[in-house]
């Protein structure tokens, strides 16, 4: 308990973890937008893609924890299974000869 309250007096731990992630998720997005934009190669913006789409994921589910809604959990779910059939599809296209050719 001291050293939550070391933290910040006046925030309670919870919405200090929820803002402090919410910050580093936004960190991670701008740099996953730098790898995106200067990816010499598709993979390598696919990567990216896929990195983002899981970011969106994490917020997804830290906004559900901030808000304590249940819906955010259903909603992460049918988003992550579609994020694993699209990057199986996208591995699947690069595999192929002249695939991953730019």
């Amino acid at each position: 308990m001291f050293i939550a309250s070391s933290i910040s007096p006046e925030l309670p731990v919870q919405e200090w973890v929820v803002t402090t992630s919410a910050v580093m998720l936004g960190l991670a997005v701008l740099c996953v937008f730098v790898r995106f934009s200067l990816g010499p190669r598709t993979p390598d913006r696919i990567v990216a893609f896929d990195l983002l789409a899981s970011l969106v994921i994490a917020s997804l589910l830290l906004t559900g924890i901030a808000t304590g809604s249940a819906f955010y959990l259903q909603t992460t779910l049918g988003f992550a299974l579609v994020l694993f059939l699209s990057t199986v599809a996208l591995a699947r296209y690069l595999d192929r000869p002249g695939g991953g050719d730019s």
